[in-house]
């Protein structure tokens, strides 16, 4: 099997803001040529009683940009993700959430959403 990298191709971060929840958007295009692009949502010292999602509602992707409600299992770093085949010059708005049962997002908290996909990592001869 050979080595695979991840080129990220778009990334956005929010921090804690004092609230219960975080909310954002990230705009996706892929451009001219089709592929497969690994989507994820990484949580940063996020308690265990949150819950995470992403969607992207424009059709196309196979399987859809979905992330369903999702419990943070893992402390200090939750990593959840879905990998879609993107047809060419595909445009589409992802929308992901953070909420916390109880308790607010501190500053320390983060929540990061990654578009990336993998490319062959070359070996280096001895």
């Amino acid at each position: 099997m050979e080595p695979i990298r991840l080129i990220v191709r778009n990334m956005i971060m929010l921090r804690g803001n004092g609230t219960n929840k975080l909310n954002g958007i990230m705009l996706y295009e892929q451009g001219p040529e089709a592929g497969n692009i690994q989507f994820t949502i990484q949580c940063q010292n996020v308690p265990l009683d949150a819950t995470v999602e992403l969607e992207c509602g424009i059709p196309g992707p196979q399987p859809p940009i979905v992330i369903p409600v999702t419990r943070v299992s893992r402390i200090p770093v939750f990593i959840a993700g879905v990998v879609s085949e993107i047809p060419a010059n595909y445009t589409g708005t992802i929308y992901f959430t953070a909420v916390l049962s109880r308790g607010v997002f501190e500053p320390e908290m983060t929540l990061q959403v990654k578009a990336a996909h993998p490319v062959p990592h070359p070996v280096q001869a001895d």
